[in-house]
């Protein structure tokens, strides 16, 4: 793959939300642990959510159709002075923390050795999260790796870069990430360090 076609994030870009929303499957959904973690941050700094339940059962699956206009809704009431994908960057960061509340997250994330090898049980966490999706490492050399993302519906240019970004953190590195879309739900991240 050519280098040339990853770029970096455009943190400014205008996000259409609705029709980001039609092309997801109404079979398509999330654990409610992550809207929950979402909905619990939203109450903390005193914002509301119109497009959120008022609670969600962490095992519960929560339709994405429901939950991507209520993580963009939040990434704007939350950080209302950044750009809804640097919001959305921000929120991505968190939702590490929100994945290691569940009994088992914390069982992948006591496994993760380094960042390499959080990069490599990326995709099964993401398979029991959101069972649509398709995450692979497909490359690591030195420091540099290669994420694909396939029917990920979770704003891969911004949430996932911060996923990713903060999976780094604790492992006590700082990436650079640029990205290759090839659809709304389809792309690579290319993570260097």
């Amino acid at each position: 793959m050519s280098l040339e076609r990853f770029v970096v994030p455009d943190w400014k870009a205008p996000l259409d939300v609705p029709a980001y929303v039609a092309g997801i499957p109404a079979t398509a959904h999330i654990k409610g642990v992550f809207p929950a973690a979402v909905v619990e941050a939203a109450k903390k700094k005193h914002v509301s959510l119109v497009n959120a339940r008022p609670k969600y059962h962490p095992f519960a699956d929560v339709p994405l159709r429901e939950y991507v206009p209520m993580l963009a809704e939040a990434a704007a009431g939350l950080f209302p002075d950044l750009p809804p994908r640097e919001g959305l960057r921000k929120l991505g960061r968190a939702s590490l923390d929100a994945f290691e509340k569940s009994m088992f997250g914390r069982i992948i994330v006591a496994s993760m050795l380094d960042f390499k090898s959080g990069l490599s049980i990326l995709g099964k966490a993401a398979a029991v999260a959101t069972p649509s999706a398709r995450i692979e490492l497909r490359e690591v050399t030195g420091s540099r790796a290669i994420v694909t993302f396939s029917k990920v519906y979770t704003f891969i240019d911004s949430h996932h870069v911060g996923i990713l970004e903060k999976l780094a953190a604790s492992s006590k590195l700082r990436v650079t990430a640029r990205v290759w879309m090839t659809t709304l739900y389809d792309g690579d991240i290319e993570l260097t360090w």
